[in-house]
């Protein structure tokens, strides 16, 4: 008994490093977050439903030139004028 008391009292600190070791983790994991999280609910296929959201840093959307021609040729297609073209006008 008194054996196994001497050889707690010996490797004192070290057990004391080993406590605040695992203390130290412990509260380290308690205090992180559990994960993150986006403050914002969205669905599929529904319009958003917040202010406008900003990404951190700016991206390209690269398109080659023939999808950028026949975007165009699709405006112009749809597009509703709001006048009339006079040809008269233009003559004179």
């Amino acid at each position: 008994m008194a054996n196994s008391m001497d050889k707690v009292y010996r490797s004192q600190s070290l057990i004391y490093k080993y406590f605040l070791y695992f203390l130290t983790i412990g509260c380290i994991v308690f205090f992180f977050p559990k994960g993150g999280k986006f403050k914002y609910e969205f669905q599929k296929g529904k319009p958003w439903q917040y202010q406008n959201l900003y990404a951190p840093f700016d991206f390209s959307i690269k398109k080659s030139d023939s999808e950028i021609e026949q975007e165009k040729e699709l405006i112009r297609r749809k597009q509703v004028s709001y006048y009339t073209y006079d040809q008269q006008l233009a003559q004179e």
